[in-house]
């Protein structure tokens, strides 16, 4: 049986030869295209913006980290943590009140977590390959061809592995142990002589996997953002038709401006109208988006004594609210 080959050698220079795209590199205008993408999928989805607690609690009791090394402050690892922890936020919340690097001889105080890492050098193996190809007969730029006529030939290829390792302790203020693991991240770049992309050399793969070994040990000790359902309650008939609108405004700013200020804006109603149940449900389920699970509990277990319309939801939350409770996690943001 033969197969049928195409061969686009237009759409292979477009996409693969093309180094500048007014102006910008053809990496930063897919870069930008992606972003375009994720915002233009958030314009059509109901989802919100929620945090969820980090994956390890160990840092979840303090309220500054320092940063130490065996190698000093100033290599990748060290100040890509830095940036994921300094930079960590819920809504406009410092998680960390501080991040530092370490000085010799500093009194660390309490609610203080010491970061001890041991970092090996980062190394690059290379790997030299051929691989085969398939090429249509004749010079047009777009060729079609059965296999039988199809001619094949080989290609030099190699494979760049940047690799680093190494183990961390974290301290409390009295340097006791409250956290250790060892780490190890690689980086690869594969290029063939028929490439037309552009090529990392073995210092750019050594820097890109210093700076991933760095934000994905950092990740394991902050919150994490997640998409949820936007499960609020858009309007309440029982409510003048001004208010209603109110709403409608509310349910919207929820994705517009952030969660923070759709739950203040459903508490200025609460205020005008402490029992309506529909805002109390709103207001449950902005402090579960938000990581506040004892108090999102709590207001989960008052709308349920006071309505229905909504029970299944507001059990599921409630639940999901008591699970974190079970697991001492009881408010996300330390603020």
């Amino acid at each position: 049986m033969k197969n049928k080959i195409i061969f686009l050698g237009l759409s292979s220079f477009i996409i693969q030869g093309c180094s500048t795209f007014e102006g910008a590199s053809f990496s930063d205008f897919k870069d930008a295209l992606s972003g375009l993408t994720n915002q233009v999928t958030m314009l059509f989805t109901d989802n919100v913006i929620a945090f969820e607690p980090p994956p390890k609690s160990t840092l979840s009791g303090y309220e500054s980290v320092i940063l130490k090394s065996n190698i000093g402050s100033r290599n990748r690892v060290m100040r890509s943590i830095y940036e994921e922890l300094s930079s960590s936020e819920i809504e406009s919340d410092k998680y960390f009140k501080d991040v530092s690097f370490y000085s010799q001889g500093e009194n660390v105080k309490p609610k203080t977590a010491v970061f001890d890492l041991k970092i090996n050098d980062s190394i690059i193996n290379r790997e030299d390959f051929r691989e085969n190809r398939f090429k249509c007969p004749g010079d047009k730029l777009v060729k079609s061809c059965d296999s039988s006529e199809a001619y094949q030939y080989t290609v030099s290829c190699y494979k760049l592995v940047a690799s680093i390792n190494g183990s961390y302790n974290i301290n409390d203020h009295k340097m006791r142990v409250i956290d250790k693991d060892d780490f190890s991240f690689q980086t690869e770049e594969k290029s063939c002589e028929d490439s037309m992309s552009s090529k990392k050399n073995s210092s750019e793969l050594k820097q890109m996997v210093e700076i991933k070994a760095g934000a994905e040990i950092a990740k394991k000790y902050i919150p994490k953002e997640v998409e949820r359902p936007k499960d609020l309650i858009e309007k309440d008939d029982s409510l003048p038709k001004e208010v209603q609108n109110k709403m409608s405004s509310i349910y919207d700013m929820a994705t517009d401006k952030g969660v923070s200020y759709a739950k203040k804006a459903y508490e200025a109603l609460h205020e005008k109208f402490p029992n309506n149940a529909t805002v109390k449900y709103n207001i449950a389920y902005c402090n579960l988006l938000l990581g506040n699970y004892e108090t999102a509990s709590s207001q989960f277990k008052s709308y349920l004594q006071v309505d229905s319309d909504h029970k299944d939801d507001a059990i599921k939350y409630l639940n999901e609210s008591e699970d974190w409770l079970r697991k001492g996690v009881y408010k996300v943001n330390r603020n």
